[in-house]
C-alpha cells in the first residue's frame, strides 16, 4: 500500500520535473512517478534519498495517517 507524503507538492515548488527527480535520484521515471502517485512506498533507502533531495524527515512516508484519532 502508499504512504501520504505529497512530495508533487515539493517537486513543484522546486520546478522540477519528474524526469529531473528521477533522474536525480538514479531511479526510473515509472517508478518515481509510482511513488509519487502513492501507489507504492519506496524502500527505506529511497525514502531517505528522496527526503534529503525535498528535504523533510524520511519517516514521514512511513507514518500511518489515522484521521479516526479524536483530540477531544
Amino acid at each position: 500500500s502508499g504512504h501520504n507524503m505529497n512530495i508533487r507538492e515539493y517537486r513543484r515548488k522546486m520546478n522540477k520535473t519528474q524526469m529531473q527527480v528521477a533522474k536525480d535520484l538514479g531511479i526510473s521515471q515509472s517508478y518515481y512517478f509510482k511513488i509519487e502517485d502513492r501507489q507504492c512506498l519506496p524502500p527505506v533507502y529511497l525514502a531517505k534519498r528522496i527526503a534529503a533531495y525535498f528535504e523533510f524527515d524520511w519517516t514521514l512516508f512511513f507514518e500511518k495517517n489515522d484521521n479516526k484519532k479524536s483530540t477531544a
